[in-house]
């Protein structure tokens, strides 16, 4: 896993360097963590990034440790750590909220009577605060995170093991930051920023850690990259942040797969898929590390979990579940929540013996003793680049596109590596090299089969940069659909247009305010096969719908109103607001029109074949019997129908799949 948060100018580095270990460790020797068994506290941080060539005359390398002193310059005062000299302009300074209100308050008119200076200062005051406060950022700390099941196994292994594992991590993190530097390392220029330019890499100080602040095995690595790179013309520039950004979950995906690539290479480890809840993707793990080992090292991720929970009960009053990015921010806030303190760092070789003893009373020796002895070192079982037949290439470039075209509407390059990362993750891949290689070929695929939305160029011969795309275009921001998103919206937009739907009076509006009272009138008055409400959470569009749904039934009697959603979570908040049944969408169109239905479909089949058998052999209670349970079996395949005069709602629309098939379902029914 990888996240990214912005640090700040200053001195909000100093997280990093408060816990590392003293002089007591001969860092010359130290080339894995198992040199800091004794020492308390963490290894010191290790400069990284192509970009170091342009520092202090070359004398800062790979490789190299970081001082407070050179963190201080650059972090804090955008110098170069070697000499001090400016790396371009220095970091912007912002006034903080009270100086921004002082400033406001001297600027009143003398001429406010006491009580309007007082309510003019209160909603300065509220203003400001509500206001997000600006800060330089001087750089991003990206966090590699390995799956819980890696850390597990690193706590309770043997040193050799352990030094595999570390090795295979930092192999991971040098070629993500490759990748980045190669595919996400740009700088702007020009008015407003609208020239994107190629630069001479990152500079980065990476500090490794290994626990959670709850005392639990994490082994983690902060890559702090600068906010400062070299343009090819030797000018120091901000990082364009936002090809950054957007790369981060794609390398994300390719950081996972590229560890497990090089476990699986070092150690023989296998991997599984295991499912963690609706509200989580399934997790990636070594498969003979047991769910009860990971539990035991998670209490922080629990502790999380609890907090997102209670934030999410705590919006009880809301119809609508959250969206993605709401989810994110709720996420970001539970962590955030009763936040233990970063603990002063004990010995390591303490810590080991601590994690052992409690991987021991949860699942015993024989089991820890079983885990070593499964990891097999006698060979590599990775797959090359060409080893993939170009059929296969196809079938996961296909495969990318219907998955991805069921999340989002549009998607860009970073999104089809990061789904085809996800696509095969189960295949290991001999190199970092060969495994970019096979998810570029993919993703090329996926263009393919993806329609471009690209605008034409505004100028005829534009400047380009060495990967060709115009130094007007964000590298990797080519945005792609498909035909089937083009046809659902065609559909959709048909069907907007055609006035040939059912009408209701709208009986049913006391108590609605005479702004909702319009929106039921339209709804139930204008005769188009779809109406599309939309509305922030609070302004009362669930009394609308219970309004709606009332006068609707009314109308046309029980059952002529359908409700959906596009989550369980989601069907059983909005059953409970408008006090009616309302099934998840993907369960509707399986027993509607998938699976579920061909199976009620030959039942229905079979038992009238048997019910006509009994008839002609004169069996009469057998064909009463049979003949009642045809006609429950009609009835239930009834129920998953649509009908004509049916009333469709679909609650959060935006998040569901709006395929044509999905779409013409309804339609076809009237």
């Amino acid at each position: 896993m990888l996240s990214i948060h912005r640090l700040t100018a200053g001195d909000s580095y100093n997280y990093l360097l408060r816990h590392i270990a003293s002089g007591d460790v001969d860092r010359r020797m130290a080339t894995s963590l198992t040199a800091y068994y004794t020492a308390s506290g963490y290894p010191a941080g290790r400069w990284m990034g192509s970009g170091l060539s342009g520092l202090g005359a070359g004398q800062l390398v790979p490789g190299s440790e970081v001082t407070e002193e050179q963190m201080a310059a650059l972090f804090g005062r955008a110098q170069d750590p070697m000499t001090g000299h400016p790396l371009g302009r220095p970091y912007p300074t912002f006034k903080s909220p009270s100086e921004l209100i002082e400033d406001q308050i001297r600027a009143l008119d003398p001429g406010l009577r006491q009580s309007e200076r007082e309510a003019e200062i209160e909603q300065i005051r509220r203003r400001e605060m509500r206001r997000k406060t600006q800060q330089a950022v001087a750089g991003f700390d990206l966090t590699f995170s390995p799956v819980k099941s890696i850390s597990a196994l690193w706590a309770t292994t043997d040193v050799g093991t352990q030094e595999q594992i570390v090795a295979a991590h930092h192999e991971a993190i040098h070629d993500v930051l490759e990748l980045l530097e190669q595919h996400a390392a740009f700088t702007r220029t020009g008015d407003q920023g609208v020239v994107q330019l190629d630069v001479r890499g990152l500079i980065a100080a990476a500090f490794d850690h290994w626990d959670t602040r709850s005392g639990d095995p994490q082994l983690h690595t902060h890559v702090v990259v600068a906010n400062r790179v070299q343009g090819l013309d030797g000018e120091w520039r901000t990082l364009d942040s936002r090809t950054l950004h957007r790369a981060i979950v794609a390398m994300s995906e390719i950081h996972n797969v590229l560890l497990a690539d090089n476990l699986s290479r070092r150690l023989g480890t296998n991997w599984e898929l295991r499912e963690r809840g609706t509200r989580r993707n399934p997790a990636f793990e070594i498969d003979v590390i047991p769910d009860e080992l990971i539990h035991e090292f998670s209490a922080r991720t629990e502790q999380i979990e609890a907090n997102l929970t209670a934030l999410l009960d705590e919006r009880g009053d809301q119809i609508h579940p959250p969206s993605r990015r709401e989810m994110y921010v709720l996420r970001q806030q539970a962590t955030l929540m009763n936040r233990p303190p970063k603990h002063l760092s004990r010995p390591l070789a303490a810590m080991m013996s601590e994690w052992r003893s409690r991987a021991d009373r949860v699942i015993g020796s024989e089991a820890l003793a079983a885990i070593q002895r499964s990891l097999d070192h006698s060979g590599d079982r990775s797959l090359a680049a060409a080893d993939l037949s170009p059929e296969t290439i196809e079938a996961y470039g296909v495969a990318t596109v219907l998955t991805i075209q069921t999340k989002r509407a549009t998607w860009n390059r970073w999104n089809l590596l990061a789904e085809a990362a996800r696509q095969t993750r189960m295949l290991r891949i001999v190199s970092s090299s060969e495994r970019f290689a096979v998810l570029e070929s993919i993703a090329q695929c996926a263009e393919r089969h993806s329609i471009s939305l690209k605008a034409p160029d505004l100028v005829s011969a534009p400047v380009t940069r060495a990967d060709g795309e115009s130094v007007f275009t964000i590298h990797n921001g080519q945005i792609y659909t498909s035909p089937v998103i083009l046809g659902a919206e065609s559909l959709l937009l048909e069907l907007a247009r055609d006035p040939a739907g059912p009408t209701i009076p709208a009986q049913h509006s006391a108590g609605l305010s005479p702004d909702k009272v319009h929106a039921l009138h339209r709804i139930a008055t204008s005769g188009q096969k779809l109406e599309a409400l939309v509305g922030p959470a609070g302004t009362g569009k669930t009394s609308l719908l219970s309004a709606l749904t009332s006068s609707w039934e009314i109308a046309y009697g029980e059952g002529s109103v359908i409700a959906l959603a596009p989550s369980s979570a989601a069907a059983t908040i909005l059953s409970d607001a408008i006090g009616m049944p309302t099934e998840n969408i993907a369960k509707w169109i399986y027993e509607s029109a998938g699976l579920g239905a061909e199976q009620r479909r030959g039942m229905i089949k079979q038992t009238e074949y048997a019910a006509n058998l009994a008839h002609s052999d004169r069996r009469k209670r057998r064909h009463q019997r049979l003949t009642t349970q045809l006609a429950a079996l009609h009835a239930d395949h009834d129920r998953w129908n649509f009908r004509a005069n049916q009333l469709v709602i679909v609650d959060e629309a935006s998040m569901a799949s709006a395929s044509p098939r999905n779409v013409g379902v309804v339609t076809v029914s009237g």
